[in-house]
């Protein structure tokens, strides 16, 4: 099993790609959560670099925040702004994203 995830953590650094991501990333996180976490941002810039208008990007970053603390979060933001500072929706989406998250918190 751990071969399978250097396996597939290697591939998915050479080519990010959600979709082949999505149903190993229990067997990645399983293996290292810094890896899991490095190979998820990669396949969401690679998932934000195809341009696709999908409602299921703004799933997967709120996914991904699920697993970071509240700074992590913040340096996240911030990277994905700096990187893509013209994707005006894409910003609205990561602030969104961000305080919803705070309320979901203060909730419980």
């Amino acid at each position: 099993r751990k071969q399978e995830a250097k396996y597939a953590i290697y591939i998915l650094l050479q080519k990010p790609n959600m979709n082949f991501f999505d149903p190993l990333k229990g067997m990645i996180k399983e293996y290292s959560l810094e890896m899991y976490l490095m190979v998820y941002v990669e396949c969401l810039k690679d998932y934000i670099n195809q341009g696709i208008r999908n409602y299921y990007l703004r799933d997967y970053i709120y996914d991904l925040f699920h697993e970071l603390d509240e700074m992590s979060k913040i340096e996240l933001v911030d990277m994905l702004k700096k990187e893509y500072p013209r994707k005006k929706k894409l910003h609205e989406m990561l602030d969104a994203c961000l305080k919803e998250d705070d309320e979901i918190e203060i909730q419980y």
